[in-house]
């Protein structure tokens, strides 16, 4: 009997071990990573590497006193753990998304590089194929460019270098060519820059241009000191090792990089030729070929993508849509959670059966705060309470815009999905997938209510998705 007890004690601390390792790892990525810039697999992968090794490191000092067939139990599981933290963490950089501050592309920004080659040759091709008849003549306008400004069609506009400002504004450039020996012929370029989808969310990705080495911060702690930030209580930590040190890591310096955004921008242009006489040649033919002065002109549009380096304080992080697959990395496969607003939970009244808000202590004669979620199709989720001595399965259901759990069957119930600002990684807005309405707390009745409202992300309430304590779930 006793040795049943021991295994369960050790098995309890283990597991809080294992928290504690995988929510260090966690929180020093994020820590590191919490700014709007999307960094490549070659910064994000290393810095995940190394805070593998280090909780792993970590938990064969803080268990080496364990049984082992425990101790190799619990290893295999926190591994498994990081690699669902680190699948999350990837994701959560890759989904980063911004905003700019005005809703447009500020004038400052810069241009780091563009098809230029691509707008000259359309540039270039559309003026091969415009023809018009001068003097009895078929005129080709390009053909009628000298040689030299035949070539510069070619390359007539470079933006690289230039700020947003300098290139957004009229560009104009003439090119002139010989028409016989009667005048002369002119093709005058005007281009117009602007942004082609104002008000866009863009992926902010860092500059790989000489990246420097990444380091960290380190701090030499006791096993002890860790056991008892785990949780464990002074009779669990006796199996902790007395003698050996554990390395963590405290920071992150990343490597300095430029905010990077690739913008579609959309390029008016106008071409206008002009063929006209010399004035000596229109008083000797008496001004009949003068007569034969002739303009045309064409417009075109062409879209191309720029890539644009940005100042920070430029852009905001956006809301982004995220799949119900990768919340289930976050909570490492835990489909039983806790939902929390703030410093309150949320609850089932046990008498209207309406989702509310409580506070963490106290309140257990109505805590039907554990919730389970349900993946369904195209990344939405269901969301269930669990069964209780009173009351079995129920399913979270929209009742004339309030939250209530219901004895529906469950398929037949309503499906959430879950947005987020791209920046943080557990602050939920939940929002009812067939209306689209979003969750929002309301006070009704001198209590927190949860109903579904039509509003923006920034007006809606959000939501973190916690793991139950320890034996909570037995």
């Amino acid at each position: 009997m006793s040795e049943t007890i021991e295994q369960t004690n050790e098995t309890r601390a283990l597991c809080l071990i294992n928290w504690y390792l995988c929510d260090r790892f966690r929180d020093v990525f994020i820590d590191g990573f919490c700014d709007c810039m999307v960094w490549p697999f070659e910064v994000v992968n290393p810095v995940l590497h190394a805070l593998t090794l280090e909780a792993i490191r970590n938990f064969d000092v803080l268990s080496s006193g364990f049984t082992s067939d425990l101790s190799r139990y619990a290893k295999t599981k926190l591994k498994a753990d990081l690699n669902s933290l680190a699948k999350y963490l990837s994701a959560w950089n890759e989904s980063k998304r911004v905003v700019f501050c005005d809703d447009k592309l500020p004038g400052s920004a810069t241009v780091s590089s563009v098809e230029d080659q691509n707008i000259n040759r359309y540039m270039a091709e559309k003026l091969q194929q415009q023809r018009t008849n001068f003097a009895a003549a078929d005129v080709n306008f390009y053909t009628r460019l000298y040689d030299y400004n035949q070539k510069k069609v070619k390359q007539l506009f470079s933006f690289t270098g230039e700020s947003y400002d300098a290139v957004k504004y009229r560009n104009e450039y003439k090119l002139r060519g010989q028409q016989d020996a009667l005048g002369v012929f002119e093709v005058s370029h005007e281009v117009v820059v602007c942004e082609r989808d104002k008000g866009r969310y863009y992926r902010a990705y860092a500059s790989t241009d000489q990246f420097t080495a990444i380091s960290y911060e380190n701090a030499i702690v006791s096993p002890q000191t860790l056991a008892k930030r785990a949780g464990l209580t002074e009779g669990e930590t006796h199996n902790v090792s007395m003698v050996a040190s554990c390395t963590e890591t405290v920071s992150i310096a990343l490597p300095k990089a430029k905010y990077m955004c690739d913008v579609d921008m959309k390029i008016d242009h106008q071409t206008d030729a002009h063929i006209w006489v010399h004035p000596l040649t229109g008083v000797l033919s008496f001004g009949i070929v003068a007569a034969c002065n002739h303009r045309q002109a064409f417009t075109g549009t062409i879209d191309a993508k720029f890539q644009m380096t940005v100042r920070k304080e430029s852009i905001k992080p956006a809301y982004v849509w995220i799949d119900v697959s990768s919340l289930m990395d976050m909570l490492i496969g835990n489909t039983i959670v806790r939902l929390e607003h703030g410093a309150q939970l949320v609850s089932v009244c046990p008498e209207s059966k309406e989702l509310r808000l409580v506070s963490r202590d106290g309140h257990r004669e109505d805590a039907k705060s554990l919730f389970k979620l349900h993946p369904a199709e195209n990344g939405s989720f269901l969301l269930s309470t669990l069964p209780s001595s009173d009351a079995g399965e129920q399913w979270v259901c929209v009742r004339n815009d309030k939250l209530v759990a219901n004895d529906v069957d469950g398929y037949g119930s309503d499906k959430f999905v879950v947005h987020r600002l791209s920046t943080s990684y557990n602050d939920w807005i939940v929002q009812e997938r067939r209306t689209q309405k979003n969750i929002i707390v309301v006070a009704k009745d001198n209590a927190l209510v949860l109903e579904v409202k039509e509003l923006s992300r920034q007006e809606a309430s959000t939501f973190s998705f916690v793991r139950p304590l320890y034996g909570e779930t037995d």
